[in-house]
Formats: structure tokens, C-alpha cells, sequence
């Protein structure tokens, strides 16, 4: 027995959930929140069984299950068979084989008279299937059950819904291919039985510590409880029906000899909530869509249900339609505004005292929760108007066929009582809130194509004639035919933008359109969903009623409806609130968040993301602030939660566009130094201040369009036009950029436009049930490196949503322009995969161009300069597609920068060789192959070279030294003292020779140690492939910002060179400079000096030869100075060269320039020198 003085282990034993996937998310939320998170964290979560059939999401509900050892580790899970789970995993062919090495065929003998009636299965496979799973694939003749009441669903085991679930139909052999591996494993090692020696249950008399047995139905009383379990354990297959997994009477009662001392059974199966002593039954859902799925959480003995969820701090909401019946202020068709329903704070739980009369088994939950938490006005708040208690025969009343094997859930021992709808709901008068309707304008009567008539007093100046490209590179008229249908079919699109739209600039203007609207009158919704055959807006605000908001499709395939504004004239749906769309689609019923959504919040214990309105008031009352408060559904605390009252409203400017970009490359969520996500107001305070001080004037923010799977660092966009719930509000994001501007730094966001993920939850895929909707069709639509879907951009619709997506960012939220994510992807059918881009023209005009994705790309970068001059726009490309950076008016791509990827590479590729092997010229060839006249950004490193398989430049050069060397009181290593050097001198030839811009990931400016890893559990691939996780660790998820600024640590000396990197750039412009020369690669001293602007250069890369009166050529004749030395003491360098020495040029040619001067070379050092002063005139006397 455990020390009785230890806080109790809190046990939770979940009844069954048969495919309400939705429902088991939100009673994980409950028990979440009922829970103290650290006793939750380390509970142990008992499944008690039959999470298939019945409902409609069994392949969800795997999903969910398979996840949770990934997401909580320190919890135990234990999932049981129940009976509808053990035939699945017969008919998929996944059971244990029978011990004695019989044949599953042995059992059907028994039965053989109910084969015929019961329609068991004949496809492939049967003859190697165990009876169950025979009976669970077949079609039963029957299709009414009388004892249940309801339709059969297939199969006597309702299995239909299940094989829906993962896309086959009932009956179909093709179930057992469409299973996932990892679905099959799971089915394949669930047991029969699951026993704990020491359990804690409150009581009357207080504290009691049992043993508990958990078993999907229970225990046979008349039988040997010993043989009984060792049966269970073993998981003998020979017996064709398990009385443990499918009995009724004979299991409902606890073996008597386990009541000699106490020992708790706990199952579910019966289709009931029932509490006798320790004898505990769990299913209070029984599989039936208007029941809850409960739990039972030891040692307090409360049920907990899912029908009710909180999203909104200090507010809990209804969640499911199933939950709850149509009130009376529900027409059917049309949502009114009369309804007012308030709903207290207290948890969706209720206490049981074994042994004491205090809870009614009969009780049931719904009528407890209307009766409890529902506050009406003007009626009666107890709810004893609204119950009627209806009683039925017991299930010992029903008399067995003993032709026939009972199904395990066909009969349940007493019906629930049943909530009636409550008149006394209607508060308001629906007659006047339909006359409100009807003198609003229709939505209908204004046209898909219509521009709006708002006017913003931009314009977007015309198209050129695009033939500039040819004076600029000669090259490029070989390869005319292809430039010119390029540019004619972007004026094609510009002109039908202008004669269907009203321009570019309407256009553009999607948000104002689709997804919700607001005017005085009320909301307007539209969503283009041309393969939906219906579609309703559901959602807190009415109940997640299907019937309450019909909408209705327009010529254009455009679903709207109108919600005219309550009748106290405030908003039919409320700021915060969840909202979805409900469509009746080709792939049946779904609900998708809406695609134009602006936030989305993922709830604690969910999986699927759901839609919020964000609409914040301007001004609200004092009552009202307290109970508006947006929680992101984070283990954040306070943060990332704000007042609806606060809308935020922007205080500077915008800064100027600066004259060269020098980068600093951020993750929001990753960028603290404790291992959790961060959130936008701690990035404002804590890391925007640290960027200025560097002196860079840019901070690129990965990240922000939400992502429902963290691990993709964005990249998997679900929700485009939403900045990321993980970090906070959108006013939270705005007050963050409003802080950066402050500060005198751009903001520039890394938008995701080449593809999206995969997720039909809660993304775009599969949006209105076809694979063709904003992507392309068949296997042109995936990504298949990336499992991401692909966008068609040459439909006009995805054109609107796209255009209109980069304009939100730049006007909502002021965001100074953008990095496009993976352009190579898009600019090419290939994608850019397994091809080796030589710079032969062809690669880049030929059939392999995606001339619609370059001709979006042309659009959008001139929507982008054409509305906002200053704005910057950043491509990635790795192919160096000739016009990338070409204006769009000159025949170009039009975009202002390309990021210079080859750069890291060839780093990378040098870090794994000897420092002998490092050749000059390779270096220097790779820093300046770039297109005359086309900008790039340079790095060293990225995010890319950060992540989990890669290294840093730092670690690749010390590795793992860095664990014990880095401390200044400790003495040094030589792999230290190189590892330093080269870091210095790596990422100041990348500034000064790689391009006109320059980019940096957070951290790295110190040498962050080791990768980026972000919390992640096991993956089961297909195939049996299995990626191991990392325990969700955040441990190397964050970013280690006190190493850099603890000056006792060499990280130090790393970020001051960094520091100063910056600000030798602010001072002396050298990257815009027009002035470059490389005068000097010397593969045997391993020397490089170039001129930049007014800077000379000089890098000595040889590991030990250190050159005194080693001469260098210069442009400018007179005095020089140094102003920056990698081997500074400051910078954790030895301090070889005299910073007080002024070096005076000789003339005459050296290394073909027009003068030189001598200086003092030390090995692995860089050192640059500026022009001071020209020679000066000699006196002349009179």
C-alpha cells in the first residue's frame, strides 16, 4: 500500500465514446479544467472501451486516443477493448491468434444458426476472420432494432458510421487497407482487463484505499474471479463471445468474493450511468448523439460530462447540437435574436459519496445541467418546468435470444430522461426581430463580383509593357516567346480584374466581402463553397444549431446569410465566440472553420482548432470587461489574454523603408529563454529592445498565420488570414508591431502562400468536400516532400483569397512587407525536388514553369509596391530564376529581394571538411554569384540550418565543447578557440561580400548551442515506420538569450562581434554600396581582401600563419584606421593587432589596384579598414 500521508494519484475512467470525437475532445477539456494541471498531468486515464460505431468519427477518435501518450507523457493510458473495438480489430485482422493454434473458424460453429439473420461478413478474408468481426462487416437483414429503438447502421454492431469514417463503405474488404498502420497497432494492443493494487475513492467515512479492476463490461459473478482475469490477461481468442467485454446481467454485479475487501469494478458497455457501491458503470452516451460521454474521476467519485466547454475566460458555453434539444426560440430555419441564455461558472460535475444516497442514478445529465447551470430570465431558473421523467423496462426485463448474440449496447437497463424544449426560453419578440430582417438588403442581390463600393483612395498604377527585361539581359530574348505570353496572360488578368472587379485594388479586398462582415444593421457571412449542396452557419451563438442559420448559394457558388443585430442592438454573435460552417458536402457532412476566419483558438485537451469572431468593441461598459476575456487555450496564465474594450489602435508610424536590410530572423513562440511558447507582449518587452540594441533594423517573425501543427515551424498554415492563437491575441500582435515601429524596425512576415497543410479539420483541404476547391486536383494538388496540399492559382478565386490575404496583413496590421515562403515550389511544376539548377535559361522558361504561380506572383508584388511603395518584398528561391527581382512594369517577377540560399549551403558543406580543404575562390564565387541588378539577402545561417538533424555553424565548429568550455574562467580548447574564430569571420564575409542585405535567426549572433527541436511525440508512419519524439520537450525550443548577454561566458564575446557587425553597417553603408572589388584570393596563404564602399576587407583563413607586412591593394590613396577586428579582446579574441596604428598608403599598382599599405595579418582573423582622409597638399610659401 502506498504511504498514506502521499497525495492521492487521480484516477480518470472514461465511458464509452463510439465515434463522438468531438464530444471526447470536450469532455478532456472538462476534466482539464477540473483537474489541478499538475494531478492531471500524471493521472492515470482509464478508457473503459468501444470507441467505434455509431457515431461518425471513429477514425477521429483513434486519431485522438494515438496522440495522447505523445502529448502528455507523464500520464499512464490504458485503453480497453470493448466489444465493438475487438470485432474492428478482427475484421482488419490485427486479434492475437488463438493460443492452442486453432482456427478462428472453430468458433463460428456455436452460432452458425444466426448467420443467415444476422448477414455476417463473405468478402475477402473471411475465412481467417474471428466470428465478431464477421458479424461486425456483415449486413444485417433487420433494420429496425427494437430493443435500442433505432435503425441499424449496417451491422448488428451499428458499424456502418465506422467504415464511413475512414472512407469506405459499410461492409467493404477495402476497410482493412484504408486503416493506418498506427490505427491497427493501436487496436492490436489494447487489453481485455486493466488492475491497480492501490486505489484511493472518498467516502462517507473518508479516504479508502481499494483495488480496482477495469474491464469493458464486468466480471461474470458465478465464475472463479482468478480464472476470469487470467483469461482476460491472456487474451484468449479461442472463445467466440467475451462475457467480460459483452455480457449483461451476468456482468452487472460484482463477484462476491472480490467484496471481501474492497475492490472496486469499473466498466462501461451498459449504456448507463450507475453507481452501487464500488461497483462503478460508465457510459453515460451509450453511443446515442443526444447523450453526453461521461467519466469518473477517483478518488473524489465526480462525474464529469462533456456538454458543456469553456473557450472564453470565466465563461462556459454549450457546445454540441446532440447536447441539447431545440428551444423554442429556434424556429427551425431562422436564428432570432430573442434567445438570452447565461450560464454560470460551475463546473459541469457532480460528487458521488459511495455508499450515501446523494446522487440519483436515474438523474439524467442533461436534465442536471439544465437544472443547474441554465439562468433564464423571466422564467423559472430550476428547470423543474422544463423535465418530465419517463420510465421504460429494465434491461433484465428483455428476454435473450439464444438464437442470437445480444449486441452489447442494443439494450440499456432504464432510458434517460429527456430534457423538453422550454417555452419559457423566448425573452424577446421574434416579430420584431424578423421585421428587422426584412428591411435589411439582401446579400443576394448584390453579385459575387461586385465590387464594393468603399473607397480608399489608392490606386494601383497600370501595367507597363514589359519589355525592359530584354535591355537589362541580353540572354533573355532567346527566350522571348516565353517572357511575353508570361507578361500578356498577367495584363490579361489585370484587364478582367478591371472589368469584373472594379481593379486590382476592390480586387484585393476580399476580407471585406467573405467570412464575416459587420455593418450597422447586423453581420453578413459568405464563403465560396461552389461543392457544398448546403451550408449553416453554426456556432456558440446559436447553440451549434444546424437549422438556425440556412444559407443560401448564390450563381457564383457563394454561400451568405444575414444576421441582423439583436434587439437591444448589439451583435448577433458575440466577440469571442466559436463559430463554424456546417456543409453538406461530396464527402459528407463537415465542419470547417470559416477560410477567411481572423482567429482561431485551439482548446485545451482538442485536437481541431475552432473559429473565433474576433470583433472587439470599441468602448464597453466596466461589467463587460470582465467577463469578455479572450483566452488563447494556453498554458499562459494572463498572457495572451486582453479586454475586448482594448481594441488596439496603432500610436507610430510606420519607419521609412531603410537603404539596406539587415535582418533579424524570429520566432515568436520560441523565443524565450524558458522552455514554453512565448507570447507577443513578452517578444514586445523582452526581445524587440535586444534586436534594436544589436542594431539591426528588420525583425522578420516566422509563425504568424495559424498552424495547427506546431512542429512545422508555420510552415503548415491552416488558417490564413489568423495570426497564431499561441501567442496571444491579433491586438496583442498589433501592439507588438506598433512597439517594433517605436523602435524604429521594419516588421516583415514570412507569409506562406505556396502551399497549405493538409489538415481537413481545420484548414482549407478538402473545404467544401472536393480535392479541387482552392488546390489542384489529383496528385498535382500535393506536395509529397512536404504532405501539404498545392494551390491553383490560375482560378479566380484563389487569386482573391490570396491577393486579398497579403493586403490584410499590410493594412490590418501594418505589417512592412513580407518574406515569400518557398517560391522555387511554386514557380515551378517540379517543385524545385531532385533538380540541379546549372543557370542554363532553359531550366527557367519551359514547360516545368508554372506560368500561373509566376503570374500570381507578378500580381501580388505589384498590389504590394503599388499600395505601399515602401513595403518589402523577399522571395526564396534557390533556382535564381533570371527577372526574380525585376520590377513587374520592366517584365519581371517584381520582387525587391532574393534571398541568397546557396550561402549556407556551401558553409555547411565547408564546416565538414579540413581547413586545408577550404579554398578561397570557391568561397568568394559562391558569396557573389548573384544577377547584376537583382538584390539579395545573405546569410550564413537560418532557421532552416537550425533544426533538428542540422547543426548550427557553432556547433558544427565546436560541438560539444561548448558544454564544458564556454565559461571565461575555465581555460579554452583549441576546437573552442577555432570554433569562435571562424564563427566571427564566417558571418562577416557573408554581410560584406553576400549581398545587400543580410539576415540573421535569433540567436545564432552568439553561436546558440546545439538545434531546434520543437516538443513533438512518437510518430507511427505508414508501414511500421516509427519517428521517435522527444517527450514534447520544449527544452530546445526556446532560445538561450542569457548565454549571449552572461559576460562571464564566451557566447559573450560572439553577440558584442555581432553588435558590432550591425553597426559597422549602420555607420558606412557598404552592402548598398555600388563600390565592390575582390583584389586579392590567395589559396596558399588563404587570404581574402576585398573593397566595399569605403571599407577594405581583409580575411586570413589560415589555421596557424599568422603574415606581418603582408601588403594589400586599395582604391583611394591616404590614411586608413581599423575599425573592426574579429580578434578583439571584446569580441573573445586575443588582442594581435594595435587598434592605435594608422596605415598610410604607397602608391603604385598592387593586385591591380592604384595603391596599397601594409598591416599585420593574424591567422583566423578578420579585419576591416576604413578610408580616413586623403594624402594632404603640401604647404606652398610665398
Amino acid at each position: 500500500m502506498s504511504d498514506p500521508k502521499a497525495k492521492p494519484r487521480i484516477v480518470c475512467c472514461i465511458g464509452d465514446t463510439h465515434g463522438f470525437h468531438t464530444k471526447l475532445q470536450n469532455l478532456w477539456s472538462n476534466l482539464q479544467s477540473a483537474i489541478d494541471p499538475s494531478d492531471f498531468s500524471t493521472a492515470l486515464i482509464i478508457f473503459l472501451g468501444d470507441y467505434c460505431d455509431r457515431g461518425p468519427d471513429t477514425k477521429k477518435v483513434i486519431d485522438f486516443l494515438v496522440s495522447l501518450p505523445s502529448r502528455y507523457p507523464n500520464q499512464k493510458h490504458v485503453f480497453l477493448t470493448g466489444n465493438h473495438d475487438l470485432a474492428f480489430a478482427a475484421f482488419v485482422g490485427v486479434l492475437p491468434p488463438p493460443p492452442d493454434g486453432s482456427e478462428f473458424s472453430e468458433g463460428w460453429k456455436e452460432y452458425a444458426d444466426s448467420e443467415d439473420r444476422e448477414g455476417w461478413f463473405k468478402g475477402d478474408g473471411y475465412e481467417r476472420m474471428h466470428l465478431q468481426g464477421r458479424r461486425w462487416g456483415g449486413k444485417i437483414k433487420a433494420k429496425f432494432n427494437a430493443a435500442k429503438g433505432t435503425e441499424y447502421k449496417g451491422s448488428i454492431y451499428d458499424a456502418g458510421p465506422t467504415f464511413e469514417s475512414y472512407g469506405v463503405p459499410h461492409g467493404s474488404a477495402d476497410l482493412v487497407k484504408a486503416v493506418p498502420d498506427e490505427h491497427k497497432k493501436f487496436l492490436a494492443d489494447m487489453v481485455w482487463v486493466h488492475e491497480e493494487d492501490d486505489v484511493c475513492i472518498e467516502t462517507a467515512d473518508g479516504i479508502k484505499h481499494c483495488r480496482l479492476i477495469a474491464v469493458h463490461a464486468g466480471l461474470e459473478k458465478d465464475k472463479d474471479v482468478k480464472q476470469q482475469l487470467a483469461f482476460l490477461r491472456a487474451r484468449d481468442t479461442r472463445v467466440p463471445k467475451i462475457q467480460a467485454l459483452s455480457g449483461r446481467k451476468n456482468v452487472w454485479d460484482i463477484p462476491k468474493e472480490l467484496t471481501e475487501k474492497p475492490t472496486v469494478v469499473v466498466s462501461g458497455h451498459h449504456g448507463k450511468l450507475n453507481i452501487e457501491g464500488l461497483r462503478l458503470i460508465i457510459d453515460e452516451g451509450g453511443g446515442m448523439a443526444e447523450r453526453p460521454v461521461a467519466a469518473v474521476v477517483l478518488p473524489s467519485m465526480k462525474i464529469e460530462e462533456e456538454e458543456m466547454v469553456s473557450t472564453l475566460s470565466g465563461i462556459r458555453f454549450p457546445l454540441l447540437p446532440s447536447a441539447y434539444t431545440s428551444h423554442s426560440s429556434f424556429n427551425g430555419d431562422r436564428r432570432t435574436s430573442g434567445l438570452s441564455l447565461f450560464l454560470s461558472n460551475t463546473s459541469s460535475s457532480r460528487k458521488i459519496f459511495v455508499g450515501k444516497p446523494s446522487y440519483d442514478s436515474n438523474l439524467p445529465s442533461l436534465a442536471v445541467a439544465a437544472s443547474k447551470k441554465m439562468l433564464v430570465p423571466d422564467s423559472q431558473s430550476d428547470g423543474s418546468s422544463s423535465l418530465k421523467k419517463e420510465q421504460s423496462g429494465a434491461a433484465s426485463t428483455v428476454p435473450e435470444d439464444p438464437q442470437v448474440i445480444q449486441d452489447v449496447d442494443n439494450v440499456a437497463k432504464e432510458d434517460e430522461e429527456k430534457l423538453e424544449d422550454a417555452p419559457s426560453l423566448v425573452v424577446a419578440n421574434v416579430d420584431d426581430a424578423e421585421a428587422k430582417v426584412e428591411d435589411t438588403p439582401h446579400p443576394l442581390e448584390v453579385k459575387a463580383s461586385t465590387a464594393t463600393n468603399k473607397a480608399t483612395g489608392k490606386t494601383i498604377p497600370p501595367p507597363g509593357n514589359g519589355q525592359k527585361i530584354y535591355e537589362i539581359d541580353s540572354l533573355l530574348v532567346g527566350h522571348r516567346d516565353h517572357l511575353d505570353y508570361r507578361y500578356g496572360q498577367y495584363k490579361r488578368l489585370r484587364e478582367e480584374i478591371n472589368k469584373y472587379e472594379g481593379g486590382l485594388e476592390v480586387f484585393s479586398r476580399g476580407y471585406e466581402k467573405f467570412g464575416f462582415t459587420r455593418s450597422a444593421k447586423g453581420i453578413t457571412y459568405r464563403e465560396w463553397a461552389p461543392g457544398a449542396k448546403s451550408a449553416s452557419l453554426i456556432g456558440d451563438f446559436n447553440n451549434w444549431n444546424t437549422n438556425a442559420d440556412v444559407m443560401t448559394q448564390n450563381d457564383f457558388g457563394v454561400w451568405e446569410i444575414f444576421l441582423p443585430n439583436n434587439a437591444d442592438g448589439s451583435p448577433a454573435i458575440p466577440h469571442g465566440s466559436r463559430v463554424k460552417v456546417r456543409m453538406d458536402t461530396p464527402s459528407g457532412i463537415k465542419d470547417s472553420i470559416p477560410a477567411w476566419i481572423k482567429f482561431s483558438i485551439q482548446a485545451p485537451g482538442e485536437i481541431p482548432y475552432n473559429g473565433i469572431y474576433y470583433d472587439p468593441p470599441e468602448e464597453v461598459c466596466s461589467s463587460e470587461k470582465k467577463s469578455v476575456m479572450l483566452d488563447t487555450g494556453r498554458d499562459a496564465g494572463a498572457l495572451g489574454r486582453r479586454k475586448a474594450a482594448e481594441k488596439y489602435v496603432f500610436q507610430h508610424s510606420q519607419p521609412s523603408r531603410p537603404k539596406s536590410l539587415r535582418i533579424y530572423e524570429a520566432h515568436v513562440g520560441m523565443s524565450s529563454t524558458e522552455p514554453k511558447i512565448n507570447t507577443y507582449a513578452e517578444f514586445r518587452d523582452d526581445v524587440l529592445p535586444r534586436i534594436k540594441k544589436l542594431g539591426y533594423n528588420a525583425v522578420q517573425l516566422m509563425a504568424i498565420q495559424e498552424h495547427s501543427y506546431y512542429a512545422s515551424f508555420g510552415y503548415h498554415v491552416t488558417n490564413f488570414f489568423a495570426p497564431s492563437s499561441r501567442c496571444g491575441t491579433p491586438d496583442d500582435l498589433k501592439s507588438l508591431i506598433d512597439k517594433a515601429h517605436e523602435l524604429g524596425l521594419l516588421v516583415l512576415m514570412d507569409i506562406v502562400h505556396s502551399h497549405a497543410s493538409n489538415n481537413t479539420l481545420d484548414g482549407l483541404n478538402m473545404f467544401d468536400g472536393t480535392d479541387s476547391h482552392y488546390f489542384h486536383s489529383g496528385s498535382r494538388g500535393y506536395h509529397w516532400m512536404w504532405d501539404s496540399r498545392l494551390f491553383n492559382y490560375g482560378s479566380w478565386e484563389v487569386l482573391r483569397y490570396l491577393l486579398s490575404n497579403a493586403r490584410w496583413w499590410l493594412e490590418e496590421y501594418k505589417f512592412d512587407g513580407f518574406r515569400f515562403d518557398g517560391v522555387t515550389s511554386m514557380m515551378y511544376t517540379h517543385h524545385g525536388l531532385e533538380v540541379a539548377f546549372t543557370g542554363n535559361y532553359r531550366e527557367y522558361f519551359g514547360l516545368a514553369t508554372d506560368v500561373d504561380a509566376v503570374t500570381y506572383l507578378m500580381l501580388v508584388n505589384d498590389l504590394i509596391h503599388g499600395l505601399y511603395p515602401e513595403a518589402v518584398t523577399i522571395g526564396e528561391d534557390v533556382s535564381g530564376m533570371p527577372t526574380f527581382c525585376v520590377p513587374v512594369e520592366d517584365g519581371g517577377v517584381g520582387f525587391d529581394y532574393r534571398l541568397h540560399m546557396a550561402i549556407a549551403d556551401k558553409w555547411i558543406e565547408l564546416l565538414q571538411k579540413m581547413d586545408e580543404e577550404w579554398q578561397m575562390g570557391d568561397i568568394v564565387f559562391t558569396l557573389t554569384n548573384r544577377r547584376w541588378g537583382e538584390n539579395c539577402v545573405a546569410y550564413a545561417e537560418s532557421h532552416d540550418q537550425a533544426l533538428v538533424g542540422d547543426k548550427t555553424i557553432a556547433f558544427w565548429l565546436m560541438d560539444k565543447d561548448m558544454y564544458d568550455f564556454m565559461a571565461l574562467d575555465r581555460p579554452s580548447t583549441p576546437l573552442i578557440d577555432r570554433g569562435i574564430a571562424l564563427h566571427k569571420m564566417i558571418r562577416l564575409i557573408t554581410m560584406g561580400l553576400g549581398g545587400e542585405g543580410y539576415l540573421n535567426f535569433m540567436g545564432n549572433e552568439f553561436g546558440h548551442p546545439e538545434w531546434i527541436d520543437f516538443p513533438r511525440g512518437v510518430q507511427h508512419l505508414p508501414h511500421g515506420k516509427i519517428v521517435p519524439g522527444n517527450n514534447n520537450s520544449f527544452d530546445k525550443c526556446r532560445r538561450r538569450f542569457d548565454l549571449g548577454d552572461a559576460e562571464y561566458l564566451r557566447y559573450h564575446g560572439m553577440q558584442e562581434f555581432d553588435r558590432a557587425m550591425q553597426h559597422l553597417e549602420e555607420t558606412y553603408g557598404f552592402m548598398t554600396s555600388e563600390h565592390q572589388y575582390i583584389s586579392h584570393k590567395d589559396e596558399g596563404d588563404k587570404i581574402i581582401v576585398f573593397e566595399r564602399g569605403d571599407l577594405v576587407f581583409v580575411f586570413n583563413f589560415h589555421w596557424s600563419n599568422s603574415y606581418s607586412d603582408y601588403r594589400v591593394g586599395c582604391l583611394k590613396p591616404g590614411k586608413y584606421k581599423i575599425v573592426l577586428d574579429s580578434d578583439e579582446k571584446l569580441f573573445g579574441g586575443f588582442d594581435r593587432i594595435d587598434h592605435s596604428a594608422e596605415y598610410f598608403t604607397a602608391d603604385g599598382w598592387f593586385d591591380e589596384r592604384p595603391h596599397s599599405f601594409l598591416l599585420y595579418a593574424p591567422c583566423r582573423t578578420a579585419v576591416v579598414y576604413a578610408f580616413v582622409e586623403g594624402p594632404k597638399k603640401a604647404d606652398i610659401r610665398l
